[in-house]
């Protein structure tokens, strides 16, 4: 079980299965000095204090306790290890980027145990969608220290924009993202010791899926790779994810000033200035195609 440093006063969210919501809230009553509150709204299952701390269950999954409780929070990946503990070693990946215009494509994988899912889990790690902006630096920072090993591509708009140009060479959008989770995929797998029970990438493509997985599964030397809708449900899809998301963040962060950055989000363009300072920041078919 890993332990996190005691610090008090923020929030945490989490997000488990909605099977383990009765479970955890049983659990949650044992530990020493609950003391149970009325819910304040049919969503939630239970709410109460734990050393003078608020803890709440929601019946979507959502769990949101005070960052202090380290005894909360190990009970929390106890009952997510019992749940994943059958699961084995899984590679997930994920990818950033694809639905906007602005910046870059960032695709990523990480290995994790059971063990290491679990905790992952316990402190707030999920679909990147989900999970505020202000604690994605910090989830991405713990993957990297945790899990068995990671890989993040970042490809650029002004790289994008040339592969765009040169589709015999590098295909459509979908078959750059189809070589992108291959080589993350490829990286990752050279670092663990042992044969992954489940390779899964969040689906991309809706079209032509099963014959880019094909190719991903040929180029990894016939290892099985699943395409799941919503992969983010497996904590090793959720934490590339959160890699991913941390990557173009960081890149928007070092590369646009927040004045155009501010000025772009209404829909200036004519602000950046230059065609090259757009194709710089744009993945530009997405700006011809609106």
């Amino acid at each position: 079980m890993y332990k996190l440093k005691k610090t008090s006063g923020r929030q945490v969210s989490v997000f488990i299965p909605n099977a383990l919501v009765s479970r955890i809230a049983n659990r949650l009553k044992t530990i020493q000095g609950f003391e149970e509150a009325p819910v304040t709204s049919r969503y939630e299952a239970i709410r109460g204090r734990v050393e003078d701390k608020t803890v709440i269950i929601y019946y979507s999954g959502s769990v949101v306790y005070d960052e202090s409780l380290e005894r909360f929070r190990s009970m929390l990946e106890e009952v997510l290890y019992e749940y994943h503990k059958t699961d084995g070693m899984v590679v997930g990946s994920d990818e950033a980027g694809k639905g906007e215009a602005l910046g870059p494509l960032v695709i990523a994988a990480t290995a994790l145990t059971p063990r290491q899912a679990a905790y992952l889990q316990s402190i707030g790690v999920a679909d990147s969608k989900i999970v505020p902006e202000n604690r994605i630096r910090e989830l991405a920072k713990r993957i990297k220290q945790f899990s068995l090993g990671y890989s993040i591509l970042r490809i650029p708009p002004s790289k994008l924009n040339e592969m765009f140009e040169m589709k015999e060479k590098y295909g459509n959008l979908n078959d750059i993202l189809a070589k992108g989770h291959y080589k993350v995929l490829k990286s990752v797998l050279s670092k663990v010791s042992e044969k992954p029970a489940q390779i899964i990438i969040d689906k991309f493509d809706s079209s032509k899926t099963n014959r880019r997985i094909r190719i991903i599964e040929n180029a990894l030397g016939g290892l099985t790779v699943q395409a799941v809708e919503k992969g983010e449900v497996f904590p090793a899809v959720a934490a590339a994810s959160i890699l991913a998301r941390e990557s173009y963040l960081r890149w928007i962060r070092r590369n646009i000033g927040k004045e155009i950055l501010e000025k772009i989000r209404k829909g200036d363009y004519a602000s950046v200035g230059s065609k090259e300072k757009m194709e710089s920041y744009f993945k530009m078919c997405y700006i011809k195609k609106a």
